[in-house]
């Protein structure tokens, strides 16, 4: 399709969006980010979820967040990133960074969300919180000492740091918060998880508006 067109398309499919919703305000729906922040280095629209394993929200939108990165457009790519507000938060991206070094957060994710939000880790914290993951962890067929020796890496601490520097850079207020291409960040508004992903879809959209009207 000529670029021309496929502008066109895009445009009326983001219009579609927006009829379907009111239009999402900037400074209301989502902020600009000002510089943008800096992507990681590979191809695509970057779409970021700042996350907190504890988070009740986080977990509530879990369920439409799945099927949602399945239907992103091909030119987009999905990753998290842990949100790091405060010492309980670092206690969680450890873990999630710990997991990704040995290979294992997919595998893990969701299950580990259950058993958080359902099975009393939400209750606990500090050196209990984390003993108990450890615990849950090695139930569920994760090596204990590679999770160990993760937790402990320098890679793994320096990820955290990132992890802690972006989330003040951003100043990111809560969670779950979506970056889309380093340009917009965008929170739910209260008691709405549809919206946010329907925001998002709305920014998706219009960045690849931008790169073709840039051809």
């Amino acid at each position: 399709m000529p670029a021309r067109l496929l502008l066109g398309a895009l445009m009326a499919l983001t219009i579609g969006v927006a009829q379907a919703q009111a239009v999402p305000i900037a400074g209301i729906d989502y902020q600009e980010i000002t510089p943008a922040a800096r992507p990681s280095a590979q191809a695509g629209i970057e779409v970021v979820e700042y996350f907190w394993y504890r988070c009740p929200h986080c977990y509530a939108l879990e369920p439409l967040l799945e099927p949602w990165v399945a239907r992103l457009p091909r030119d987009a790519r999905f990753r998290r990133v842990p949100a790091v507000l405060g010492k309980e938060w670092l206690v969680d991206a450890r873990i999630y960074y710990a997991l990704e070094e040995i290979g294992e957060v997919e595998r893990v994710h969701r299950p580990l969300l259950d058993a958080i939000h359902q099975n009393g880790g939400r209750r606990l914290d500090g050196d209990a919180y984390a003993r108990w993951v450890a615990d849950w962890l090695g139930a569920h067929g994760v090596d204990g000492k590679r999770y160990q020796a993760a937790l402990d890496s320098p890679s793994v601490r320096d990820k955290v740091k990132r992890a802690a520097e972006l989330s003040r850079a951003l100043l990111i207020e809560g969670t779950p918060t979506f970056l889309v291409a380093g340009r917009y960040l965008v929170s739910p508004p209260p008691g709405d998880r549809r919206r946010i992903l329907e925001i998002t879809d709305y920014l998706v959209g219009r960045v690849q508006a931008d790169k073709l009207a840039r051809r």
